[in-house]
C-alpha cells in the first residue's frame, strides 16, 4: 500500500484499539456490579451481556494483531529497498504495537483482579460452612470444588448447605470462564511478541547478509589494488628492460663505428 493507505490503515487500527478500550472497561463496571448483586435473574443478565462484550473484544483483537503484523511484515521488506517512507511507517507502528499490548495488559488485570474477587467469595463461602478450614484446605477446594467435600463436617442446614453450594459453582463457573479468556490474551501477547522475534531475525540475517557483501567488497578491492599494483610494476620493469635494450644497441652501435672508420683509413 502507498504512504496515504498506510495512514488511513493505521488510523482505523488506532479507532479499533480505543474502541476495545471502551468494551473492556464497560465488562469492567459489568464484573464489578455482579460482584453486589443478589438476584439470580440480574447476574444472569449481566453474565450474558459480558460474555458477548468478551467475545466482540477477542475476535477484535484477533483481527487487530493480524492487521499491526502485516504492517510490520511490510515494514521488514521495505527496510530493504531503502524506502523513504521507512521511518514514518516504523514510528507508526511502533505506536499501533504499544496501544495494542497495553489494551491486552488492562484487559487481563481486569480479569485478574476480578477472578481473585471472585475466589475470596469462594473462600467466605466455604469458611461460612466449614469454619475450622486450614488455608491449604480452602485453596484445594478452590481448585476443584465438589459437592462431596462441601458437606463434610458441617454445622449448616441442608437448605444452607445447598444455597453455599450454588453460590460456590456460580463463582467457580466466573472462575473457569475467566481463566479462559485470560489464556486468549496471552496467546495473543505471545503471537504480537513472536512476530517482533522473528522480524527482529530477520533484520539480522539482513543485517548479517550485508555485512558478508561489504567484506566480499572489501576482498575485491584488495585484490583489485594489489592487480594495479603488479600491472603498474609490470611495465616499470618493462620500460627499464627497454631502456637497457635501447642504451646497449646504442653502445653496440658506436663500437662498430669505432672499429670500421679506423679500417677505413
Amino acid at each position: 500500500m502507498n504512504t496515504s493507505e498506510f495512514l488511513n490503515e493505521t488510523i482505523e487500527i488506532e479507532r479499533n484499539i480505543d474502541e476495545i478500550n471502551l468494551n473492556i472497561r464497560q465488562i469492567q463496571t459489568i464484573q464489578t456490579r455482579k460482584l453486589t448483586l443478589t438476584s439470580e435473574e440480574q447476574e444472569n443478565t449481566f453474565s450474558q451481556e459480558r460474555n458477548r462484550l468478551t467475545d466482540i473484544i477477542l475476535k477484535s483483537l484477533t483481527e487487530t494483531k493480524d492487521r499491526i503484523r502485516k504492517i510490520e511484515s511490510e515494514n521488514i521488506n521495505l527496510q530493504k529497498i531503502n524506502h523513504p517512507d521507512v521511518t514514518l511507517r516504523e514510528n507508526r507502528h511502533a505506536l499501533l504495537k504499544r496501544k495494542f499490548t497495553n489494551a491486552l495488559n488492562t484487559y487481563r488485570e481486569i480479569e485478574d483482579t476480578y477472578m481473585k474477587q471472585q475466589k475470596d467469595k469462594i473462600t467466605r463461602q466455604y469458611q461460612l460452612v466449614y469454619p475450622e478450614a486450614t488455608e491449604e484446605e480452602v485453596e484445594s477446594y478452590l481448585q476443584n470444588p465438589n459437592e462431596k467435600i462441601f458437606f463434610t463436617h458441617s454445622t449448616l442446614g441442608i437448605e444452607d448447605h445447598k444455597e453455599a453450594l450454588a453460590e460456590v459453582q456460580k463463582r467457580y463457573d466466573d472462575i473457569q470462564y475467566i481463566e479462559k479468556t485470560i489464556a486468549e490474551l496471552l496467546k495473543l501477547f505471545d503471537e504480537i511478541r513472536l512476530h517482533v522475534e522473528e522480524a527482529d531475525t530477520s533484520i539480522q540475517e539482513l543485517e548479517t547478509t550485508a555485512e558478508e557483501h561489504v567484506v566480499e567488497m572489501e576482498k575485491a578491492n584488495s585484490i583489485l589494488e594489489a592487480a594495479v599494483v603488479d600491472a603498474r610494476s609490470a611495465r616499470n620493469k618493462k620500460w627499464i628492460c627497454a631502456s637497457v635494450t635501447l642504451v646497449l644497441i646504442v653502445i653496440l652501435i658506436v663500437i662498430l663505428i669505432l672499429i670500421v672508420i679506423p679500417t677505413k683509413k
